[in-house]
């Protein structure tokens, strides 16, 4: 058994707990969280509660049963973007535009994974449930409309493993997933703004429909180990998804009684139809033992992601249909590994080739028309410097570039820096331990610079935030802690964007902050 509490600035604080309990082949785990803060700017902060029961059980006939249940409560008030060059600084940092915004959402989740020996294959089998409801207002869409989601599904997953003749393991599973999901869009309140915006966003019911949604897939794996010191292993996944979608309003452009709008209504409502999507996924792998302390990796594979029902039936202007394809990331790595008594360390190399990327365009048209490759450097290491001091540290040096001829802002972006995306970032955390009962880290976590923009006519400069974390073991039932974020108080932007209608914008991150806990086990 074990309670935390934590109190921080602000009315922050953090309750958690935990209750155990084993009877041999019955093992069985409450975990409790629950969360309130106020928030540092104006009218934000949120209320989040979290229950999970976990379990673990042996059956009579040698079935291993591995599961649980998850249910997550949030209600939170959301803070827009502040506008204007650097208003990420200064009092402004504190405002909040947007002080109506809010996001509700519930999510519950169950799953048990069933692992048994059957012959020479060690199976195992996860069925689970998901059941998910949120609504929001968009607040940073004109009108305000409130969106209301619900997903529901029942799925599979199931994998097989058996160990072939010449020592190799091969491995054959199935996945499945049935899904039925909803959205509506309603907009409250008329439209402010320009004549053109008051004549072409009504007031009313934007969207309303449901998707079934069907998935499958099959995927096959082959491991093998060789003398010569080369390990291999090979992979293929083919999936499909198919859509049905349901619209549960008048079909086109129109307000929800039919209505056309002066300037042609913004949201555009197609008519019932049904998609699918058929994508295959390979995958190789190659690793070397250099000698017993190092060893050379290669990696190549294929990935890709489905568009997203949103994507194709949440349409705008005079797009009746979105005619998309499935998004696909080729990716290549090449990684240096290497371990020993107090170090460790990683050294990659890689590059991805992503295209089809779904984008809406200035017309408002969901299109596949984005090709993007990024390249970059990854580094980690792991060093005890003395008994008492250790070093870890991560950092990426990378290059993200749009690949396609596009047109912006009136700049063809072809070789641009994709926006939002940084050349660098990571971060070094130095941990000082003087006694088997105090522990203390110095955290520095970097973000370089990045464009905000296509057109990289804006950019951010980035940041770098000091932490500083304090764990005490007063004895083996109490520990008591203090974090510090953000130590020296700098002024930064957790997120910056850039739009033609409010130049630019921020999310501002938080100051400089204390958090106090003890932790009792009893």
């Amino acid at each position: 058994r074990q309670i935390t509490l934590e109190q921080g600035p602000r009315g922050s604080q953090r309750v958690k707990a935990q209750l155990g309990q084993d009877q041999g082949n019955f093992k069985q785990l409450l975990l409790v969280n629950g969360t309130s803060e106020e928030g540092y700017r104006d009218e934000s902060g949120f209320d989040q509660q979290k229950l999970t029961y976990l379990y673990n059980y042996t059956t009579s006939n040698g079935w291993a049963l591995d599961g649980g249940i998850t249910h997550v409560n949030l209600n939170q008030e959301t803070a827009g973007f502040v506008t204007g060059f650097e208003s990420y600084k200064g009092a402004s940092r504190t405002g909040n535009p947007n002080p109506e915004a809010y996001r509700d959402s519930k999510n519950t989740r169950a799953w048990t994974t069933f692992t048994k020996t059957l012959g020479d294959w060690d199976v195992v089998l996860t069925p689970y449930l998901r059941d998910i409801d949120m609504n929001f207002i968009q607040h940073f869409l004109p009108g305000q409309p409130v969106e209301e989601t619900a997903h529901q599904s029942i799925g599979l997953q199931s994998v097989a493993f058996t160990d072939l003749a010449n020592g190799a393991q091969l491995a054959v599973g199935f996945d499945a997933e049935v899904t039925d999901g909803s959205l509506t869009q309603t907009q409250p309140n008329p439209t402010e703004g320009s004549f053109f915006l008051r004549n072409s966003i009504p007031q009313g019911k934007h969207y309303d429909y449901q998707v079934d949604i069907e998935q499958v897939a099959a995927f096959v794996s082959y491991e093998q180990s060789f003398q010569s010191g080369w390990d291999l292993s090979l992979g293929l996944r083919v999936e499909d998804t198919n859509y049905d979608y349901d619209n549960r309003m008048i079909d086109g452009r129109t307000d929800e009684f039919g209505v056309a709008c002066r300037f042609g209504c913004r949201y555009n409502r197609p008519g019932d139809r049904s998609d699918s999507f058929t994508n295959l996924s390979p995958k190789l792998g190659l690793s070397y033992a250099l000698n017993d302390f190092h060893s050379l990796q290669l990696r190549a594979q294929r990935g890709f992601r489905a568009p997203q029902a949103s994507e194709m039936y949440r349409l705008q202007n005079d797009q009746n249909i979105a005619d998309l394809d499935s998004v696909e990331l080729d990716s290549y790595e090449v990684e240096f590994k290497g371990a020993g008594e107090g170090w460790a360390y990683s050294a990659g190399y890689y590059f991805m080739d992503k295209q089809n990327e779904i984008v809406t365009n200035s017309a408002r048209v969901n299109l596949n028309n984005s090709h993007t490759q990024h390249t970059g450097l990854e580094f980690s290491l792991g060093l005890d410097i003395t008994e008492t001091l250790a070093l870890a540290a991560v950092y990426n040096f990378a290059e993200h570039t749009y690949e396609n001829s596009e047109i912006s802002g009136g700049i063809d972006i072809q070789g641009n820096n994709v926006d939002t995306a940084p050349r660098q970032f990571g971060n070094l955390r130095l941990r000082w331990t003087p006694s088997e009962r105090v522990t203390s880290e110095l955290e520095l976590v970097s973000m370089g610079e990045y464009y905000t923009n296509p057109e990289n006519t804006a950019s951010y400069s980035g940041h770098n935030l000091l932490n500083l974390r304090t764990q005490y073991t007063v004895n083996d039932s109490v520990q008591i802690y203090a974090n510090i974020l953000n130590l020296d108080n700098r002024e930064y932007a957790e997120r910056a964007d850039w739009t033609t209608f409010t130049d630019d914008r921020y999310f501002p991150g938080e100051p400089r902050r204390a958090f106090i806990g003890i932790t009792i086990n009893y």
